[in-house]
């Protein structure tokens, strides 16, 4: 630096030298330019040499980077968006799309369940029946059931023994024809297809109220007892203007059970049609897009396949005016996992997984509720 601040001085010095001595005036003026250039390059060099031996000179370029100015407006505790495969249920139920698509925040989640029960389980308990479905060339599905043992009880009776009733069922089971007529019944009073209703109870406990599930699940729909008095008299479902209001119902009965658990899928699936109806409204649709051309929802509602030979809008029975076959945004087409899908997903999974990932998190359990429902349109279950 020493050297440098010499150098300075000598160009300086010439350059008055250049100016006053004797040469003639073209030279005088010539010198003097070419030293005022020779000065400033000089000049500039230093300065870019003393900012760069400088660290608070380099920390303050830095501050001002339009990069870093960047960086701070990125938002870091957004929820991340995970992509999901798509995924088929076992016997050839609907594809599924995971593509995320950007929800809001749902309303507060239901109370956290109580500490797992530490009594002993009941030695005599009866295993919960299991169900299979065979599939064949023509898409007819077979099942099979167990309607339990004598000696039966019931549910809220077994949940105040002294031992834990877990995976079990009580062995008092309805008939078919009388679940079918509940679930008839529950489907018309909140206004939903029956072939989906009957589809989740059958996902959900392959048509048995008597069973009691490791997880607090009850009967029928599988409502966790803790639940009960939420899903009864929360603000958030009777007050979102769904079609739901207060009620009373006992999931330790038939028609109670069925009627709440219809009551639940009633408000997720006006949640996720209010959610679809912004979307479409802020892309200049309406919501269902029957109106444009080519129409989303009627796209899928014809084309989307639940097995070889049948259709699952039609099988619901529903319509495209319905908005179930609609894609949740209209912006993403027909890659969109639709309102159906979203409401099945969130009966199983809840609001806040959904909207934690912006996605479908449980493909499959969507994938089968939408294939019963297909075997059940067909007359293949019960």
């Amino acid at each position: 630096m020493e050297s440098l601040r010499r150098l300075l001085a000598d160009l300086r010095s010439r350059f008055v030298s250049a100016i006053t001595g004797r040469e003639g005036r073209s030279r005088q003026i010539t010198i003097a330019a070419l030293s005022a250039v020779c000065l400033l390059a000089l000049a500039g060099t230093a300065l870019l040499f003393a900012a760069q031996g400088d660290p608070r000179a380099s920390g303050n370029a830095a501050q001002s980077s339009p990069t870093l100015f960047l960086s701070t407006l990125t938002p870091t505790d957004a929820p991340t968006a995970t992509a999901q495969a798509t995924a088929t249920t076992s016997g050839g139920g609907k594809k599924v799309s995971g593509k995320p698509v950007n929800v809001p925040k749902p309303p507060p989640p239901p109370p956290k369940p109580p500490a797992p029960p530490t009594a002993t389980p009941c030695a005599t308990a009866t295993p919960v029946p299991t169900a299979t479905a065979t599939t064949t060339a023509t898409s007819t599905a077979t099942a099979t059931t167990s309607s339990g043992s004598s000696g039966a009880v019931s549910l809220a009776a077994l949940r105040t023994n002294s031992c834990t009733p877990c995976g079990v069922n009580a062995g008092n089971n309805p008939s078919q024809s009388q679940i079918r007529a509940a679930l008839d019944a529950a489907a018309n009073l909140y206004g939903l297809p029956r072939n989906l209703l009957h589809g989740f109870a059958w996902q959900e406990s392959k048509w048995h109220q008597d069973v009691m599930a490791c997880d607090g699940g009850v009967g029928l729909m599988q409502i966790q007892y803790y639940y009960q008095d939420y899903f009864n008299h929360s603000s958030v479902l009777n007050a979102s203007g769904c079609g739901v209001s207060d009620t009373s119902y006992d999931i330790y009965t038939l028609s109670g059970n069925a009627n709440l658990g219809a009551k639940v899928v009633k408000y997720l699936s006006c949640y996720y049609m209010r959610i679809a109806s912004g979307k479409y409204q802020a892309a200049g649709l309406g919501f269902p897009d029957t109106a444009s051309n080519p129409s989303l929802c009627a796209t899928l509602y014809n084309d989307n396949t639940n097995g070889p030979t049948s259709t699952l809008y039609q099988d619901l029975p529903s319509s495209v005016g319905d908005g179930w076959s609609c894609p949740l945004d209209p912006t993403q087409g027909l890659t969109s996992a639709e309102v159906l899908d979203y409401s099945a997903s969130a009966y199983n999974a809840g609001q806040t997984a959904i909207y934690n990932c912006s996605c479908i998190p449980n493909l499959g359990y969507v994938g089968a509720v939408e294939y019963w429902t297909s075997q059940f349109a067909q007359g293949a279950l019960p």
